[in-house]
């Protein structure tokens, strides 16, 4: 939809730590996929996790992978643990930095998770026969391919281009080529017409008690309430 696009045209910056993130972009999906982190692969995220996800992405690519292969990375995240004085070692690390911990984790994470959401916004797509078959390659490197070979970019203008966008632009051309089919405002409103109609059945047929026209009526009240100035 054109409110996603946008949003993955024009991303909103985000600060973490004190540092302000990059938007999301395709390099970064790459590197939290390659140690494995549990904001991409899933699982307990531990403060180290929010760390290196959040230095990861306050980079380009370049140097992102560059303080990844350092040598020192694992004493800096290590020594970056036993930090009491906010004003220490991260502020002499990272110049950029403004806050430092100690932190509420729970909610950088939420933060953090909030700032992937919104870099990873993609088209909706109906399913179209014959295309049943799970390609081998990775998806990231699918979309990579793609920009690169088909749309013009380099390897570094693909890996630091923002992952919404790029999602957009992979399925846009991909429905050019007659592959895939967006999801369109036209479909939006069918489908949203198609719920209304039904939901006006279930209120004109069935009793007022009945629990799916209770569940109506709340969500009525509810969207009614919110569009009230």
């Amino acid at each position: 939809m054109d409110r996603d696009y946008l949003q993955a045209a024009h991303p909103e910056r985000v600060t973490i730590l004190g540092l302000t993130l990059r938007p999301f972009a395709l390099g970064h999906v790459e590197l939290l996929l390659r140690l494995d982190s549990p904001f991409v692969r899933g699982g307990d995220i531990a403060r180290e996790d929010l760390v290196l996800a959040v230095l990861i992405c306050a980079h380009t690519f370049e140097d992102a992978t560059a303080l990844l292969d350092s040598e020192d990375l694992a004493s800096v995240i290590a020594e970056w643990e036993r930090l009491t004085n906010p004003r220490s070692l991260w502020s002499r690390l990272f110049a950029r930095a403004r806050v430092a911990p100690p932190f509420d984790l729970d909610e950088k994470i939420n933060l953090f998770e909030q700032y992937l959401t919104r870099g990873s916004l993609s088209p909706d797509l109906h399913e179209l026969p014959g295309n049943s078959r799970e390609p081998g390659a990775p998806f990231v490197e699918r979309v990579r391919l793609v920009l690169m070979s088909r749309l013009g970019f380099t390897y570094s203008a693909a890996m630091n281009y923002p992952w919404g966008l790029a999602l957009h632009d992979y399925f846009a051309f991909w429905e050019l080529e007659g592959a895939v089919r967006l999801f369109s405002a036209q479909d939006a409103e069918h489908l949203s017409t198609v719920k209304r109609e039904r939901e006006q059945i279930i209120l004109d047929t069935l009793p007022p008690d009945h629990p799916e026209v209770l569940a109506i009526r709340t969500r009525n009240t509810q969207h009614a309430t919110r569009n009230t100035p």
